[in-house]
């Protein structure tokens, strides 16, 4: 059980930093900043970085749709081989591990993506702002 929760600690990490710049770059900074960065960027970086929010957003969201599918094999594997005792036993604390696990990591996970949306609608807002002045 240590070794899933690590492993899976450690792919949601990668996946986190693995975008060293971007929109993954940018989840923690303060919506004030985001303001004031879309509000200097031209309509060209506008729209690029539209893109790579929406990319990244659709990247972490696929990365979480394959979490849950890890952790209902996870739970699946853990269960198969039981006898009909060990599962009266057994079972109930076994789910109740992985679904923990799987439940702190994909809150952590959508708490990020929430993130990246709410900078993208800054972003968005900012970039039909110019399209609409054009």
């Amino acid at each position: 059980m240590k070794t899933l929760k690590l492993l899976s600690a450690l792919t949601l990490a990668a996946l986190i930093t693995g975008c060293a710049g971007g929109a993954a770059s940018e989840k923690d900074t303060p919506l004030a900043d985001i303001q004031a960065k879309a509000a200097a960027a031209d309509q060209a970086e506008l729209e690029a970085t539209v893109a790579d929010y929406k990319s990244t957003i659709a990247d972490w969201q696929k990365e979480a749709e394959a979490k849950l599918a890890e952790a209902t094999a996870a739970a699946k594997e853990a269960v198969k081989d039981m006898s009909l005792e060990d599962l009266a036993d057994k079972a109930a604390d076994k789910g109740e591990d992985l679904a923990d696990a799987f439940k702190d990591e994909a809150a952590a996970m959508q708490k990020d993506i929430k993130a990246l949306q709410e900078r993208l609608a800054v972003y968005a807002a900012e970039l039909e702002k110019r399209v609409k002045g054009s």
